[in-house]
C-alpha cells in the first residue's frame, strides 16, 4: 500500500463508545483491536489521510469519499497545486465484507488490488494486516527493496500507520504526531 473518516467515529472509538461488534477481536499482525464492522472501518478511513512508511519509502494517501463504497485514493505528493509534484489520484479504496469481517480494499489498477484487515491501537493509529483467511496480497513496491519479503506473509503487514483528518500533509503535524509505520 503505497503513495495516499469521520471525526465522530474516531472520537467514539477513543472513548470506548463503539459497540463490541465493531472492535471485537485481537489484531492478527500487531497490538490493538481488529475493526470488524463496516461502519466503524469506514469511519476510520473516509475523509482521512493515512501516513505510513516502509524503510525510506513514505506515503500519504487521502481517502476521498464518505461511505463504505469509498472513492478516489489521492497521493498527497507535495500537495494540491504544487507546480512540480502535485497531488494526484493513484487508485481507489472501499470497505468490503459483511459486519464481522470488514476489510479495507485498495485498487491501484495495474499495480494490483490489496485487501487488509484493519486494527485500531489508540487514537489515530492503525495497523493494516493481511487477513489470515484470505490469500496473501503481494505488494509490488516491496519486491524490489526486499525480494525475500514476498515469501513471508508477516512482512506484508503495515503497522503503526498514523491517520489524520482531512486531505493534509503528514509532515505538517509536527513532532507531537505519533511516529509513522514500517512493515512488520
Amino acid at each position: 500500500m503505497k503513495t495516499s473518516m469521520l471525526k465522530s467515529a474516531l472520537a467514539a472509538a477513543a472513548l470506548g463508545l463503539v459497540s463490541g461488534s465493531a472492535l471485537s477481536q485481537g489484531c492478527p499482525c500487531a497490538g490493538g483491536t481488529l475493526i470488524t464492522a463496516v461502519a466503524a472501518l469506514t469511519g476510520q478511513l473516509a475523509g482521512r489521510t493515512v501516513c505510513g512508511m516502509a524503510g525510506t519509502d513514505r506515503w500519504q494517501e487521502f481517502h476521498s469519499g464518505a461511505s463504505a463504497a469509498g472513492g478516489p485514493l489521492i497521493d498527497w505528493k507535495l500537495g494540491p497545486g504544487h507546480p512540480v509534484d502535485p497531488s494526484k489520484q493513484t487508485g481507489s479504496w472501499s470497505v468490503q465484507g459483511p459486519d464481522g469481517s470488514a476489510a479495507a480494499v485498495y485498487n491501484y489498477g495495474t499495480g494490483g488490488t490489496y485487501a487488509y484487515a484493519v486494527c485500531q491501537e489508540g487514537v489515530g493509529r492503525l495497523h493494516f494486516c493481511i487477513p489470515p483467511a484470505r490469500p496473501a496480497a503481494v505488494d509490488i513496491r516491496r519486491k524490489a527493496a526486499d525480494p525475500a519479503a514476498m515469501t513471508n506473509p508477516a512482512t506484508r503487514n503495515i503497522t503503526n500507520v498514523t491517520v489524520l483528518a482531512g486531505q493534509v500533509s503528514c509532515a505538517q503535524s509536527g513532532p507531537a504526531r505519533p511516529k509513522v509505520s514500517n512493515f512488520r
